[in-house]
Order: C-alpha cells, then structure tokens, then sequence
C-alpha cells in the first residue's frame, strides 16, 4: 500500500525504503492507520466544524474507516485507520480537501488493530500546550524520530482521548 507518491511533505525517510510487511514473509496487518498535521486555511468556527464532522463520519462508516480528529486554533491533527485501500481513498480526498494547507504526515503504516474502534470520527478541541506536545511526540514522520512504534504511536493518542474524556 506504500508505492504511491504523495504531494504532502514527509519529514523523514524516502518513500522507496518504506517495506510492507509482505516483503518480510509476514501475513499483512489486517488494518493500515495514517496520522497527519496541517492548517486550516482560516479558524473554523463550531459550526463549520459540526458541518466537517457530520459528513465525514457519514463517509468514514460506510467506508469502515474510524479515528479522531484533533482541532486547537487552526491546527489539526486527524488519525485515519481501518482496511488500507478505505484509509488510502480516505486520506486522499482530505489532501484534495482546500479548507487545509501544509499536510504532513506523522505515522502512515500497518496496524493489527484500531484505537478508534467505536468511533467513525471522533473529535475534541485541545489547548495549544495539549496540541503542541501531541505535534512534538517522536512520530516517525518528526525529524529524528524513531523508524519505527509499531503502531505505538496511534495509541498515544488513545491514551490522550481516553484521559479527556474520563
């Protein structure tokens, strides 16, 4: 699922060392998570973002795609997960989409399970020092961030949703 080029920016790692599980005689992992930033191109009020929220989680349920969508003054942070091809359409229309500018992506790879099972989008405002500190974790995609969590990386925000909402 890794052979197409993006136009987005990818902070670390050239695309041709990326290797599917495939090519290590393993079976694939049953589902694929992209994590990525960007910019609103202006803030979104409740509104606009209730209108964003509604129609995607219309198309994300009846795609089988689930996760979380982070917004704080402008910035998003949106974790994608479910079958490769739903997520890879998925991701695609949202990097098309002009409400958002300067798409980067952090963790884009194989999963054995979802962290946003229950929910066909999720979606919380977060403080600027919550956001800034979520941006800063060592994703793959951060420049001298590890290769590799191993999907450690999607349930580290989980672990933020789960504490927001206890």
């Amino acid at each position: 699922f890794f052979s197409s080029r993006r136009r987005h920016t990818r902070l670390q790692g050239d695309w041709s060392s990326d290797v599917c599980s495939s090519d290590l005689g393993m079976s694939p992992s049953p589902f694929r998570t992209i994590v990525y930033v960007s910019s609103a191109t202006g803030l979104w009020t409740p509104e606009q973002l209730d209108a964003i929220l509604t129609v995607s989680r219309q198309r994300n349920q009846a795609a089988e795609v689930t996760g979380l969508l982070l917004y704080c003054d402008g910035n998003i942070m949106q974790c994608l997960e479910g079958p490769a091809q739903a997520v890879q359409h998925t991701f695609d229309r949202v990097e098309r989409d002009p409400r958002h500018r300067g798409l980067i992506v952090l963790f884009d790879e194989p999963v054995a399970h979802r962290d946003f099972a229950a929910w066909s989008m999720a979606c919380s405002r977060v403080s600027g020092p919550d956001f800034a500190a979520l941006r800063g974790a060592p994703w793959p995609g951060n420049r001298g961030g590890p290769v590799s969590l191993a999907g450690t990386a999607p349930s580290l925000l989980a672990s933020f949703w789960n504490n927001m909402h206890r």
